[in-house]
């Protein structure tokens, strides 16, 4: 071959080059879905504005940057041709995906790919020679919370796009999402349509189908079901008809009516099915052009059915009742803010199974545990985890008031994972688990932690979830019984791992028990005449504990008693871990009032103002041991003994006092003394003694009637100090003696007030 010819043949390559790279460019991402975070309904959709097919299998490839990841996933290969003005449908599960749109697409590239996108990662197409040729996204940045985001929605390119582009450009796309963006479809596949898009020409349209419904959401066995819709062709229809099929059954054709205008009706008759049975229907419209078309199936079990029933899997591990609207009934076993303060995410089960209640938002929902549930909701997996959403959780829901809530069934970890898909869902309890990896977590956290009962032959997750009161408390003393629903967190198709048992308080942890310390009786009153009031409106003793742990403590099933001799001589109930836990750094205070009938804190005792003891024990098997105990002597009215610093140092009397609250905002004094002596004909306020001082001094004040009478400490600069006395007092003389350890040295004056009376007089602190 001469050079001349090898010239012209190599440009006539490089040509041919250049003109595949301008014509790539037609070819650009035009929607990428997530509905409701259904990884059986995701999709990317790619559309060909060339005027020429383009044939992907030279090397075009799809990729993704997962969540704010810099470097990418590897790309993965595209292998089939798109026509010219047409659409090529990518998806993570192509049986997945003919079922939910009843269509297929045109390629499966399997999960975790970047057709299998949550809604914050970046996705790019890449043409023959490995270059950008359309970017959604911003690599680098996690979508979520950013323009790009959407996640449970879908990214839909605006119709004035022709052309791919890189680098992102926002503006060139609608974006709906479950954080608020957009207002389009969140659940497949109404909504959703691979295979469409507004931006491309439209010319003689096969017919269109919209506005199908049916006149029962969940027909009952002896119901018919009336199906209408609306169908409309640009030139003219030959054909309408309904077309049903029961559980998997060869498809029934009916004709369906014009009703009025573009509407049309048709029946399926209650003889066609029994309670129980999968109904699966769509609308089939020919025109008379020859072209037809068929709108996604809708589906509803007839009647109803039982939770075990559900949980029917196939070789993906997804129910063979995805997206069937049901009706089922059960007994609450987790309620409403247990697993989610924002929505609501709640557990019921029959006799047969257990499932998911969840519906996005719905915290406004009381689901009660142990009442009794109707729910009906279309069937779901998120995650391999079986859920019912209802679609108006404020109708769809009927409490039909107090039940029974059910004894959790005793399994083991090999069984549970021998048939983990009939146990997902259901309140079960593991016997003696140890961890076998993982960290407990601290207070507003989630953790996975792998547990065994049987030497790690057998293992599950154990997840503790943030929105329970179990993040941030105490990590016993292992075995621990587990009690819990099992669930299911399987990312990846086929879902048939990632079981776990997820714990619903403190309560459902039964550790073996062992030591408990750092608890502290921090202050007490044993005469409270007006000085701080119980939930009754009533002046009683009371205890308050500390809690100098960093971490909760439930003191249910402790002891308390007002005689060391006697260590238990009252228990408190365990049964109400809310009330009975006191957070890491926290307080809680009990009534000696010898009135236990009135709530788990009322202590059937009462404390001597004349001086006694009071201790708080645990029993550990045969041994019964004092947490802290303190021996206390005489006692002022409506004054506290405590600690100074909460938990240690030295201790003294408080007024007012501080139940419930650090002492450190209390006003330290040694005691308040009245002497009544009718005798007394005038006010007087005494100077202090001694004078100066250095740390207590003695005040004592007369008044010749009974009243009211304060008496408070200012700095030399004006500002209040410390309010040692504002109370009711008996004509006569009273003492006050005050610790002004917490105060800086310096001149402070005391002011008495007193019915018409007042008057001042300077001390000095000295340290």
């Amino acid at each position: 071959m001469n050079r001349r010819l090898l010239n012209y043949l190599s440009a006539l390559l490089l040509f041919s080059v250049l003109l595949s790279g301008l014509a790539r460019a037609d070819v650009f991402i035009t929607e990428i879905a997530d509905p409701n975070n259904d990884s059986g309904a995701r999709y990317v959709e790619l559309y060909n504005n060339g005027a020429e097919a383009v044939d992907f299998s030279a090397g075009w490839a799809l990729q993704r940057w997962t969540n704010a990841n810099t470097d990418p996933q590897t790309a993965v290969a595209l292998t089939g041709t798109i026509p010219a003005g047409g659409f090529y449908i990518i998806s993570p599960n192509g049986s997945e995906f003919s079922t939910v749109y009843g269509k297929d697409a045109n390629q499966d590239i399997g999960t975790g790919g970047p057709a299998d996108s949550n809604g914050d990662d970046n996705i790019a197409l890449l043409d023959a020679s490995g270059t950008i040729v359309d970017l959604f996204g911003v690599p680098g940045e996690d979508g979520s919370g950013t323009a790009h985001e959407f996640e449970d929605g879908r990214a839909e390119r605006v119709a004035t796009v022709t052309a791919g582009a890189n680098p992102w450009v926002a503006s060139e796309w609608n974006i709906d999402n479950d954080s608020g963006g957009g207002d389009g479809a969140q659940d497949a596949p109404a909504g959703f349509d691979p295979g469409a898009w507004i931006g491309a020409p439209v010319g003689d349209a096969p017919p269109a189908i919209s506005n199908v419904q049916r006149n029962i959401l969940i027909p009952g066995a002896d119901d018919n079901t009336t199906v209408t819709a609306d169908v409309t062709d640009d030139s003219g229809l030959t054909k309408v008809e309904l077309r049903y099929m029961v559980n998997d059954g060869t498809p029934v054709v009916v004709s369906m009516t014009n009703t009025s205008g573009d509407s049309y009706s048709a029946e399926i008759p209650a003889s066609a099915y029994v309670s129980g049975d999968r109904v699966a229907y769509w609308i089939h419209a020919e025109d008379d052009a020859a072209q037809n078309n068929e709108n996604s199936q809708d589906h509803f079990v007839a009647g109803t059915i039982d939770i075990g029933s559900l949980h029917s899997v196939d070789a993906n591990g997804r129910s063979i009742y995805m997206r069937y609207y049901v009706k089922i009934s059960g007994t609450a076993t987790v309620g409403s803010g247990t697993f989610s303060s924002s929505s609501l995410d709640v557990y019921f089960q029959d006799a047969t199974g257990g499932i998911n209640l969840f519906k996005q938002g719905a915290d406004s929902i009381v689901f009660t545990l142990g009442n009794a549930y109707t729910v009906s909701g279309k069937i779901d997996q998120y995650n391999g985890k079986l859920e019912i959403i209802p679609d108006n959780a404020g109708t769809d829901v009927v409490d039909n008031g107090a039940g029974t809530v059910p004894l959790p069934l005793v399994k083991t970890i090999a069984e549970i994972l021998a048939a983990p898909e009939t146990y997902e869902g259901m309140l079960l309890k593991i016997v003696d688990a140890t961890v076998t990896s993982g960290s407990w977590p601290s207070a507003g956290n989630s953790t996975n932690l792998t547990i065994s009962d049987d030497g790690s032959k057998n293992t599950l997750t154990m997840r503790i979830d943030s929105d329970t009161d179990i993040d941030g408390s105490n990590e016993g003393t292992y075995p621990v019984t587990v009690t819990g629903i099992v669930g299911q967190y399987d990312y990846s198709s086929p879902h048939t791992s990632g079981y776990q048992i997820l714990p619903r308080s403190t309560a459902d942890l039964e550790w073996t028990p062992s030591a408990i310390t750092g608890l502290i009786i921090n202050e007490i009153m044993a005469s409270n005449d007006a000085a701080f009031a119980d939930e009754n409106g009533e002046y009683d003793d009371w205890i308050e504990i500390y809690n100098a742990n960093n971490y909760s403590v439930n003191i249910g099933g402790l002891y308390l008693t007002d005689d060391l001799g006697e260590p238990t001589q009252v228990q408190v109930p365990a049964t109400a871990p809310d009330t009975t836990t006191i957070p890491a750094g926290g307080f809680l205070v009990l009534w000696a009032d010898k009135q236990s009938e009135q709530g788990v804190l009322h202590l059937e005792f009462k404390l001597s103002s004349g001086g006694e003891q009071v201790g708080l024990a645990q029993v550990l098997g045969n041994d019964t041991t004092f947490i802290d105990s303190l021996t206390f002597g005489p006692q002022w009215a409506d004054t506290s003994y405590g600690y100074i610093s909460d938990g240690s140092g030295d201790r003294a009397y408080f007024n007012p006092a501080t139940p419930g609250e650090t002492n450190a905002n209390g006003i330290v004094v040694v005691g308040i003394r009245e002497t009544p002596n009718p005798a007394i004909t005038d006010y007087h306020l005494a100077q202090n003694f001694p004078n100066p001082f250095n740390p207590a001094t003695t005040i004592e004040f007369s008044v010749p009637v009974a009243g009211h009478a304060t008496l408070t400490v200012f700095s030399i600069t004006g500002q209040k100090a410390a309010v040692l006395l504002d109370k009711e007092v008996s004509a006569g003389t009273v003492t006050v003696n005050w610790d002004a350890s917490h105060l800086a040295s310096g001149v402070y004056f005391y002011e008495l007030k007193s019915g018409p009376y007042s008057a001042v007089k300077k001390m000095l602190l000295t340290k």
